[in-house]
């Protein structure tokens, strides 16, 4: 049951009206840009710092790629999916459920070679289509 995602098909009506936690605290340094492929924002933070999930679900990835260092991929409720890349440790493993405001990893320390310094590049996807944090999410 651990690893059953058939619970997370409801479909959302109006995602506008779904309440969405911060994924960190921090500065945008970094916006939504679909014509620069840049899908997410990044959120300058200290290092170290907590990294919550937006909202319940459950982790369908937890890892590392040389690309975007230490990853993870959470599903929610109606085809969305939120991605937290650029962290500096995880603390939950694929398959794990978790809670809005759930710490699931700390943000990173280095640099992707466009964005310098410690930061989140946080997405959000919905139905398999990047959508604008800021449309859902308060940062400041």
């Amino acid at each position: 049951e651990r690893y059953n995602l058939t619970g997370f098909r409801q479909a959302y009506s109006n995602l506008e009206g779904q309440k969405f936690h911060r994924p960190t605290r921090g500065i945008l340094s970094s916006v939504f840009d679909v014509e620069k492929q840049h899908y997410g924002v990044d959120i300058a933070a200290s290092p170290n710092q907590s990294v919550v999930s937006v909202m319940d679900g459950t982790v369908l990835m937890s890892t590392y790629t040389s690309e975007m260092g230490y990853t993870i991929c959470i599903v929610h409720p109606g085809e969305l999916i939120s991605i937290y890349k650029h962290c500096e440790s995880l603390l939950k493993k694929t398959g794990d459920r978790v809670k809005q405001g759930d710490v699931v990893a700390l943000v990173g320390r280095g640099t992707d070679g466009v964005t310098q310094g410690s930061h989140l590049h946080f997405e959000l996807w919905y139905q398999g289509q990047p959508l604008d944090p800021e449309k859902y999410i308060l940062f400041q």
